[in-house]
C-alpha cells in the first residue's frame, strides 16, 4: 500500500507492507506494536515524535524505488527544511493501519461432525 505525501514541497512516496514491522525492528531495535501501545497509554510527548519519524523513515525507505534515499534517518530528516509532524503523522498512521487490515473473510476452521 502506498501514498504520496508532500513534505517541505517534495512529494515523498511512502509504502507500508508486510515487511514494515520487521524493517522497523531491524533498523531501530524496537517493536512497532509496543511503540504504538506507548502512544496510547503513556505521556510520551517527545517519544511520540521520534516514533513517528522512525515509522515515516521506514515507509519512505520502502517507497524509495530508485534506492536514492540515505540509510541514515538523521540525513533523511536533515534533507527537509521543515517536517510538519502534525500533518504527516496522521497520514503515516493511517497508511500503516490500512496495510494491516485483512480483506479476506476467515473460513470456519471448526470441522463439524455428523450428528452434532
Amino acid at each position: 500500500m502506498t501514498e504520496i505525501i508532500n513534505i517541505d514541497g517534495r512529494d515523498i512516496k511512502f509504502k507500508a507492507t508486510g515487511s514494515t514491522l520487521r524493517r522497523y525492528r531491524d533498523q531501530f531495535n524496537r517493536d512497532l506494536f509496543e511503540d504504538f501501545n506507548k502512544l496510547t497509554t503513556e505521556d510520551v510527548s517527545g517519544d511520540a515524535m521520534v516514533i513517528m519519524q522512525n515509522l515515516a523513515f521506514i515507509m519512505a525507505k520502502q517507497g524509495d524505488d530508485n534506492g536514492e534515499m540515505s540509510d541514515d534517518i538523521n540525513d533523511w530528516l536533515d534533507s527537509f527544511e521543515s517536517f510538519p509532524f502534525n500533518e504527516v503523522a496522521p497520514k503515516i498512521v493511517q497508511l500503516w493501519q490500512k496495510s494491516n487490515i485483512t480483506t479476506v473473510q476467515p473460513k470456519n476452521t471448526v470441522s463439524r461432525r455428523k450428528g452434532n
